[in-house]
């Protein structure tokens, strides 16, 4: 999440982009996922989330090393986004340069399902996103700071900024995609959510849903509103997708997506709720935080 179109005109995707191999093919959304070679950008690796009707892999070679004028409709520090002719349907997002986080993120892997106690939390999980290098949320805080996507900038208060997804186009609402970004840069996930949270979490529900209401004409009913645990990246933020959107694939699933209300029911019942739970997480054994739960014994 966090990759949110711009206006742009059109120019060729970074020169001397070298096909490297396919990471993932997801059918169902259209999509195949590349791992590339970028020499003369950052010279290091470089991701490509291609989506099209269909594709062969002489059409994705041809795609990413050849001499092709799209549109680049977003830019912000390693993300970009470029679209193709319409009746190409070519539509492409670029992570250059992609570290190993971004490289597993976007692989096929093998999934496993953990119950993150506080003790694993604390021995493993944290000490994880900690570690965490500060450039990983650079292009969280260069929208925070207001020095990129201004224009796509939907709602704000003093709590959030409302933004919508790459994976949306702005256009169908029955696939409204959008996601508040927390100012608060000391809340990195639901563990760092307490009691005293509760009033900013009601009010910039309560804001982001009148905004999706008065700008999409979609009902607050329609609208399904929940944290990511484990999340995609550790600055918290909030998603919001309109019942049925076809994007959300396994976002929504158990062990992955909370409700926004159950996290405000459960703080006003326990003020340190994510402090003592226990949460159930999937976690990809490419993956570096499932390095971490393994060398706590936590997985084998």
């Amino acid at each position: 999440g966090g990759w949110l179109p711009m206006a742009g005109a059109r120019e060729p995707l970074p020169a001397g982009l070298v096909f490297e191999r396919v990471l993932l093919v997801a059918a169902e959304s259209q999509r195949v996922i590349l791992l590339c070679n970028d020499p003369h950008g950052s010279g290091g690796q470089a991701i490509v989330d291609a989506s099209k009707l269909l594709w062969t892999e002489a059409e994705l070679r041809a795609l990413v090393e050849g001499d092709n004028a799209l549109a680049t409709v977003h830019r912000n520090d390693k993300f970009s986004k470029h679209d193709g002719p319409a009746l190409t349907g070519v539509s492409l997002k670029l992570i250059s340069p992609a570290n190993e986080v971004d490289i597993a993120k976007y692989t096929k892997q093998e999934f496993v399902i953990v119950r993150e106690t506080p003790s694993v939390y604390e021995k493993a999980t944290r000490p994880f996103v900690e570690a965490l290098p500060a450039k990983q949320l650079g292009w969280v805080y260069a929208i925070l700071d207001r020095q990129k996507e201004m224009e796509s900038l939907l709602w704000e208060d003093a709590h959030c900024m409302l933004l919508p997804d790459t994976k949306w186009d702005r256009l169908d609402v029955s696939a409204l995609y959008i996601q508040a970004i927390l100012k608060d840069r000391t809340l990195r996930s639901v563990r760092d959510l307490r009691g005293q949270h509760v009033p900013m979490l009601r009010e910039l529900r309560d804001g982001a849903l009148a905004c999706i209401q008065d700008k999409f004409e979609v009902p607050a009913e329609k609208v399904r509103v929940y944290f990511h645990y484990l999340p995609s990246f550790w600055h918290m933020h909030i998603h919001f997708s309109v019942l049925g959107c076809p994007t959300v694939g396994g976002g929504a699933n158990v062990g992955k997506a909370i409700l926004l209300e159950d996290v405000i029911m459960w703080l006003e019942k326990d003020p340190a709720y994510f402090e003592t739970t226990a949460l159930t997480i999937t976690v990809g054994k490419h993956d570096k935080l499932y390095a971490s739960l393994k060398s706590v014994g936590v997985v084998h």
